[in-house]
C-alpha cells in the first residue's frame, strides 16, 4: 500500500475508517486462504489411501515400493562407479528395433548418479565362451568397479557341453566360466562381479537334452565358489511368464525368448536393487 492509495487530505490526516476497512478485508482474505490450504491438506491422507488402494488392486504396490527404495539408495551406492555389462541379445541395445533392451532404462537411471558411467559390451548370439574371448580385448578392464555378466541362454540353445565344475576347457560351459573367473581375478581382482541367470524361455524338450536349469544351477554354484553375486532372474524375475497369454503378450516381444520394452522398464530397477543390496 503506497501513499497514492491512501485517502488523505494531507500527511497528518488519518482516515481511520478506510484503514479499518482495508485491514478487515485483508484479514478475511487471509482467513479464506488458510481455510483453503487446511481443506487441501485434509484431503491428502484420503488421496494417498486411494492411490495405495489402486496399487494394491493392480498388484503393483510392491513394484512401486521397490522403485522408491531404489531411488533413495542407488544415488549414493553407485556414485563414482564405473559399470561394465557383458551379455547376449537380451542386453544388446543394437539387436532389434522392435523393442528396447533393459540396458537402456538402466543406463538412463545411472545418468542421474554423480560420476556413474555404464559401458554395454553385449553382443547378440554370445555364449559364455564368447564373453571370455571378448573380455580379453577390453584394455581398460581393470578400471571397472562393477562387472555384470548376463549370459547362458545361448549355451542352453546350442546345448554347450557342461563338463565338470573344475573344467579348464573354455569350449565347455563350466570351463568357460572358470576361464572367465581366472581372467577377471588376474586383471581386476577388486571388481564387484554380478552374474544374472538366464530368464525363463520357451523350452524345447524334443531336441534339448540338457535342461536350462542345469546351466543356471552351474552358474549358481560357480558364483558360490568365486564369491560373485548371483542374481536369480529365472526364479525371481518380475512378471515375465510364458504361462499366461496376456502376460506373455505384454512382456515377451517374440513370445519365446526376448523380453519386451515394457519388461525392460521393470527389469532395470530390479537389477539396480541388487547392485544396492548386494544380494541375489
Amino acid at each position: 500500500m503506497g501513499f497514492r492509495d491512501f485517502p488523505y487530505t494531507n500527511y497528518h490526516d488519518l482516515n481511520a475508517d478506510w484503514l479499518l476497512e482495508t485491514m478487515k478485508k485483508d484479514a478475511e482474505t487471509t482467513k479464506a486462504l488458510a481455510e483453503k490450504v487446511e481443506d487441501e491438506i485434509t484431503k491428502i491422507p484420503g488421496q494417498i489411501t486411494d492411490e495405495v488402494t489402486k496399487l494394491i488392486d493392480s498388484g503393483k504396490l510392491e513394484e512401486e515400493i521397490e522403485k522408491i527404495n531404489v531411488g533413495l539408495n542407488y544415488l549414493n551406492v553407485l556414485s563414482n562407479k564405473k559399470i561394465l555389462i557383458m551379455g547376449d541379445s537380451i542386453s544388446d541395445t543394437n539387436y532389434a528395433s522392435r523393442y528396447v533392451s533393459w540396458v537402456v532404462p538402466f543406463m538412463n537411471m545411472c545418468k542421474n548418479i554423480n560420476n556413474c558411467s555404464v559401458t554395454n559390451n553385449s553382443v547378440s548370439g554370445n555364449k559364455t565362451v564368447d564373453i571370455f574371448n571378448r573380455i580379453k580385448t577390453i584394455t581398460d578392464l581393470n578400471s571397472y568397479n562393477i562387472i555384470i555378466f548376463f549370459v547362458g541362454t545361448n549355451d542352453y540353445g546350442s546345448q554347450t557341453k557342461l563338463d565338470s565344475m573344475s573344467s579348464a576347457d573354455s569350449l565347455t560351459f563350466n570351463g568357460a566360466w572358470n576361464s572367465l573367473y581366472n581372467y577377471v581375478c588376474e586383471t581386476n581382482p577388486e571388481a564387484d562381479v554380478y552374474v544374472i541367470s538366464p530368464l525363463m524361455r520357451k523350452i524345447d524338450f524334443s531336441t534339448k537334452t540338457t535342461p536350462l536349469l542345469a546351466y543356471i544351477r552351474a552358474i549358481y554354484n560357480h558364483c558360490i565358489n568365486y564369491g560373485w553375486h548371483f542374481i536369480d532372474a529365472y526364479g525371481k524375475r518380475p512378471l515375465l511368464t510364458l504361462n499366461n497369454a496376456t502376460m506373455k503378450k505384454i512382456y515377451y516381444e517374440d513370445g519365446v525368448l526376448h523380453p519386451s520394452t515394457e519388461f525392460g522398464k521393470i527389469f532395470a530397477p530390479f537389477i539396480a536393487s541388487y547392485l544396492i543390496t548386494r544380494h541375489g
